[in-house]
């Protein structure tokens, strides 16, 4: 009898270690390519894990992709982001300036961070973009399929193949949305948003394409 007791919590105290192991993995990601960029502080390195709260940075001309499960992300040049903890297995990257191109399979849990929002996939489906940001402008283009800007709690659809161009209205005294909802800072922000007329990946070479983007006023 003893020896079955001791069995049964030898079995228990594996269990436990494999599924505290198994959640931090769908914390951590992998970098698969790197190219004049960095990780906090340090030049990054392909197999580099990458941990919530990692700083990720490129260079002009410089690429980064980080791995997570089925899930790639990739920055592109002058790039500024970091990986935010958040509850559950959710990966949110905080992007802070430059492009950023994302794929998730089903079910997974990524979300971009961006001055307006957060931008991620329907619920339950795939979800491909790109996200670039230039001071309170930020560009969402859903490439393969429909994405979400959620401004704490205001959804904006993204329909497959469309682009917008979101402007973030700084206002004072805003009321306070509910903790954890929208954007980072859970605050919700005036948006102006405009369908625009762009190529997703001439849009995430590099800033200066903004000057290209031409205007419609077009409310996803």
């Amino acid at each position: 009898m003893r020896a079955l007791r001791t069995t049964i919590v030898g079995s228990l105290l594996l269990a436990t270690a494999l599924l505290t192991c198994a959640a931090g993995k769908m914390w951590s990601g992998v970098v698969v390519a790197a190219d004049h960029a960095q990780l906090d502080g340090a030049d990054s390195v392909i197999g580099t894990d990458c941990l919530p709260g990692d700083h990720l940075q490129t260079y002009d001309g410089g690429d980064l992709r980080v791995r997570f499960g089925s899930s790639q992300v990739q920055l592109g040049p002058s790039a500024d982001a970091v990986l935010s903890p958040a509850p559950g297995a959710i990966h949110i990257f905080q992007l802070n300036n430059g492009g950023l191109r994302f794929y998730s399979q089903a079910g997974d849990d990524l979300e971009v961070g961006t001055p307006a929002g957060i931008v991620r996939g329907v619920e339950g489906q795939p979800a491909s973009g790109i996200v670039v940001v230039n001071s309170q402008e930020v560009l969402i283009s859903a490439t393969d399929h429909a994405l979400i800007l959620d401004n704490s709690g205001e959804l904006h659809t993204i329909a497959a193949g469309k682009s917008y161009r979101v402007e973030v209205e700084q206002e004072a005294g805003l009321p306070q949305a509910p903790q954890g909802s929208g954007s980072p800072n859970h605050r919700r922000r005036k948006l102006a948003i405009f369908e625009i007329s762009v190529i997703a990946a001439v849009a995430f070479a590099g800033a200066e394409t903004w000057n290209l983007l031409s205007e419609s006023p077009s409310k996803p």
